[in-house]
């Protein structure tokens, strides 16, 4: 029977390790950009989006609806605002 050889290559196995560690690295890299250029407008809120720098800076004329919402944040605020309706009954006592 002929055996078979394992061999141990200390440079091969390191360059995956620093793939792997890399290719972390990358996915939380990713997570936190999504998390500061995204955001969610929940149902019953309108979003404003405000541009802060440029030339066309100011409110946008277009509200943002209900829904996932990608901006900058160097140069735009979203600003979310309820929209329900609450209707109260005045009586009088006397």
């Amino acid at each position: 029977m002929a055996s078979k050889k394992i061999s141990f290559d200390p440079q091969t196995d390191g360059s995956t390790l620093r793939r792997i560690v890399l290719g972390i690295l990358i996915l939380v890299g990713v997570g936190f950009l999504l998390n500061a250029t995204l955001m969610r407008i929940d149902a019953g809120h309108v979003g404003i989006k405000v541009k802060l720098a440029g030339s066309a800076r100011g409110v946008q004329d277009m509200p943002v609806v209900t829904g996932w919402v990608f901006y900058n944040p160097l140069t735009e605020q979203i600003v979310a605002f309820p929209i329900s309706v609450q209707n109260v009954v005045w009586t009088s006592v006397t």
